[in-house]
């Protein structure tokens, strides 16, 4: 199960992670690609993809069947201490 108790600024800061990582690979990227080469380039790129749909599919929330309200309403209402939340984890 996912916690739903991390902090709202939490969703923010993780925006920012990722878009300050695309930037700094935008500088990066043809640097390693005039360095290593096409080849050893598209190899780091697919390598990033792949861990990238490995931690997608695994750690993504299941909410399949539910209204986009219900959700919401699930990730920005605060629990009560001791509430489970109703995001699973896919199986």
């Amino acid at each position: 199960m996912i916690s739903n108790e991390l902090p709202r600024w939490f969703s923010g800061f993780m925006f920012f992670v990722v878009r300050g990582s695309a930037g700094v690979w935008s500088i990066i990227f043809p640097t390693l690609l005039t360095s290593l080469g096409f080849m050893a380039s598209g190899t780091v790129v697919i390598t990033l993809l792949a861990v990238s749909l490995l931690i997608g599919t695994i750690w993504t929330p299941n909410t399949r069947g539910r209204s986009l309200e219900t959700i919401t309403e699930e990730c920005y209402t605060r629990k009560k201490k001791g509430q489970k939340s109703m995001i699973h984890l896919k199986q």
